[in-house]
This record gives structure tokens, C-alpha cells and sequence, in this order.
């Protein structure tokens, strides 16, 4: 009687032992979980941004909209760029201009052909120039769907010791349309038109 007593009582401490152990890999489990959506959650308010294709700046945020502000912002200010900011070297101009139509719709090669009418690429190349493209504003009307944009800017054009400047505007309607033809950021630029492009007047 007192050897099925013990085997009874061993029996229960065994039980008590393995419900001890489950309840405690249940409990490490659920800890486990809950961590792990915390740093989903947090890593959502966080977005990578490359600049100039070399450094990875990182831009804390707590909503997406604020997100996509700064994104649709960057996609404009690269388009522009990749217009306008050349040096003398036929590769590198035709590279940009790749570039700039794969992250925009047709109407961005009648910007181009603007540009050549005008002889600015011609002169880049053929008198060795440099130009860099300074932004001033950038504006995004949200209520439109596409929003709609308005890039203002100043050219610098130089040579040497000499540089005049020019003053930039553009429009276009920018949208988010996922990744695709190698556009990074997932943002394809439409209806891009150069509404100002004249020399400053000094003062």
C-alpha cells in the first residue's frame, strides 16, 4: 500500500513537472512573439533613402505619408537632375538621360528634345561645361490624384573660373507604381513639361 502510495504521489510531481515545463515554453513563446511585433511595428516607421547613389541616409518617421513626402520629393529632385546636371563626357550624358526616361513617361523626351533645340547638351560636350542643378522648392499638391508638382531650381553653368546661372521650373504629376524597369523607389514621373528655363537677371 505505501509503495503504490509513493508511485502515486511520483506520478503527480512528474505531472506538476511537465505542466511547469509547458506552461513555461508557452509563456517564452508568446514573449517571443509579442518582441517581434514590436520591431515589425517599429521598423515600419523607418525608411532608407539613397542620395546621389552613395549615401544611405536614413529617415526616421512616425507616419507614411511623411514617408512618401520625402520619397515623391527625391524622385522629382532626381529627374531634374538627371537632366540638367551633366559634365563633358558623352557616356555619362547619355547615361543620365537613360536614366531619366526609365523613371518617366514619353513626355520626358520632349523635355530632352527642348534641351537640344537649345544646344545645352551640345555646349556641355563641345566647350566643356559643368552644370549643377540647385534646388530652391520643391511643391506636391496632394489633393490630385496623380499629385501634381512643381520643381523650382537654379542652374549653374561653368567653365573654368566663370559661371552664370539660370533659373529652373518644372512641373510634371508623379504616382506611386511599385518597382518595376529598374525604378528604385517604385515612382514614375508623368506630364514633366520645363516651364522656366531663362538666365537670372542680376540685381
Amino acid at each position: 500500500m505505501k509503495e503504490l502510495y509513493q508511485i502515486h504521489k511520483k506520478e503527480k510531481f512528474n505531472r506538476l513537472i511537465l505542466l511547469t515545463v509547458i506552461l513555461g515554453s508557452l509563456t517564452f513563446t508568446a514573449v517571443v512573439c509579442i518582441y517581434a511585433m514590436m520591431v515589425l511595428k517599429e521598423g515600419k516607421k523607418s525608411i532608407y533613402v539613397m542620395y546621389n547613389d552613395s549615401n544611405l541616409v536614413r529617415a526616421h518617421s512616425t507616419d507614411i505619408s511623411n514617408s512618401q513626402d520625402i520619397l515623391m520629393r527625391k524622385s522629382v529632385e532626381n529627374l531634374n537632375q538627371l537632366l540638367y546636371q551633366q559634365f563633358p563626357n558623352v557616356d555619362n550624358v547619355n547615361g543620365q538621360l537613360k536614366k531619366a526616361i526609365a523613371i518617366s513617361d514619353n513626355s520626358v523626351n520632349g523635355a530632352i528634345s527642348q534641351l537640344k533645340t537649345n544646344n545645352f547638351y551640345q555646349n556641355i560636350l563641345s566647350q566643356g561645361m559643368y552644370s549643377l542643378l540647385l534646388k530652391d522648392t520643391i511643391m506636391i499638391d496632394y489633393s490630385k490624384k496623380p499629385a501634381n508638382f512643381v520643381f523650382f531650381g537654379k542652374l549653374k553653368i561653368s567653365k573654368n573660373d566663370l559661371s552664370v546661372l539660370r533659373q529652373i521650373k518644372t512641373t510634371g504629376t508623379i504616382e506611386y507604381t511599385g518597382i518595376v524597369n529598374n525604378v528604385s523607389d517604385g515612382y514614375i514621373i508623368r506630364n514633366f513639361n520645363i516651364v522656366e528655363d531663362k538666365p537670372v537677371e542680376s540685381k
